[in-house]
C-alpha cells in the first residue's frame, strides 16, 4: 500500500476516503452518529449546519468569459481570456490544475496567487489545458486565467475545471461538498 501525504512526517496507512468538515475541522463519527439518531428534523439540522465532504477537487468555483486579470490583480474586459473565481489554497503547496472541455482553443493557462486580503502576489503560466504550481508563502487563494491569441472569444471557458493537490493530474471528480 502506498499513501501520499502532505508535511514531512509520515502518519500510519489510511484508506482513501472522504472527511467531513465542520468549521474547518474533521468531524467525529460520534457526531455523525448523533445527527442519524436525533429526534426530529431540526435537531438533525442543527448538528450537522456546516458540514462539507471534501474530495480531491478543489475547484468549486465559476469562469467568467472575456475577463483578464491585469499585473495589479485587477479584472478588465478582454477578449482574450476568461477569469475563475476565487479558489482557497494552502501556502507553499503544489497543485495541479487541469481544464477540460470539447472544444477548448485557449493556449496557455495561468494560476494568479493572492493573499489572505485577495491582493495579488504574483502569477505562474504555461502552455495548454494543465499547469502544475506551487503557491507561495503567503498565499490564501489563486485565480485562473485562460488566454488565447486569436479574439474570438470563444473556447475560453472550460467545461470543468479540476485544482487537485500533488504534481500530477488525475481523473476528474466533481468538487465534494
Amino acid at each position: 500500500k502506498t499513501q501520499v501525504e502532505l508535511g514531512s512526517t509520515a502518519t500510519d496507512y489510511e484508506d482513501y476516503g472522504y472527511y467531513f468538515i465542520k468549521n474547518d475541522a474533521i468531524i467525529t463519527d460520534k457526531e455523525l452518529e448523533n445527527a442519524g439518531q436525533a429526534a426530529d428534523a431540526k435537531a438533525t439540522g442543527d448538528i450537522l449546519k456546516n458540514i462539507s465532504m471534501v474530495g480531491k477537487n478543489k475547484f468549486n468555483g465559476t469562469w467568467q468569459n472575456g475577463v483578464q486579470i491585469d499585473a495589479n490583480g485587477n479584472e478588465v474586459p478582454s477578449v482574450k481570456n476568461a477569469s475563475s473565481s476565487y479558489i482557497k489554497t494552502d501556502q507553499q503547496t503544489q497543485y495541479t490544475a487541469k481544464c477540460y472541455g470539447s472544444n477548448l482553443t485557449f493556449t496557455n493557462i495561468y494560476a494568479i496567487y493572492y493573499d489572505s486580503t485577495k491582493s495579488k502576489i504574483n502569477a505562474t503560466s504555461a502552455a495548454g489545458k494543465q499547469i502544475t504550481f506551487t503557491t507561495p508563502a503567503n498565499c490564501a487563494y489563486i485565480r485562473l486565467m485562460t488566454y488565447q491569441a486569436a479574439t474570438t472569444g470563444t473556447g475560453l471557458v472550460p467545461e470543468k475545471t479540476q485544482v487537485e493537490l500533488g504534481s500530477t493530474a488525475t481523473d476528474y471528480e466533481d468538487y465534494g461538498y
